[in-house]
């Protein structure tokens, strides 16, 4: 029996997508921040069309694709600020 020969037919190549998120951040103290992110991207749909010939007879296949993706960032960050007011200690 002789051996399959695949073929490629086309690929649409055109997508449109999409993306949407939000998130929030948090001041701990006047140095310290925390934050929490989420966005949702959809990359729209494609598909890809394949051939595949067995003699005396040829096969077609397509095949449909869906690409979306979901992204959780968390992260802590530090501000220098050289100007800031130190509280004041005082004696009597």
């Amino acid at each position: 029996m002789p051996a399959p020969i695949f073929l490629s037919l086309g690929k649409s190549q055109t997508r449109a997508g999409w993306t949407v998120g939000g998130g929030l951040e948090y001041a701990i103290t006047n140095n310290w921040q925390v934050r929490a992110e989420y966005r949702y991207s959809d990359f729209g749909r494609y598909t890809d069309s394949f051939a595949s010939v067995v003699l005396p007879a040829v096969f077609e296949f397509t095949s449909g694709h869906h690409l979306t993706e979901n992204q959780v960032q968390v992260g802590f960050s530090y501000k220098f600020d050289p100007w800031a007011t130190y509280p004041v200690v005082a004696k009597y």
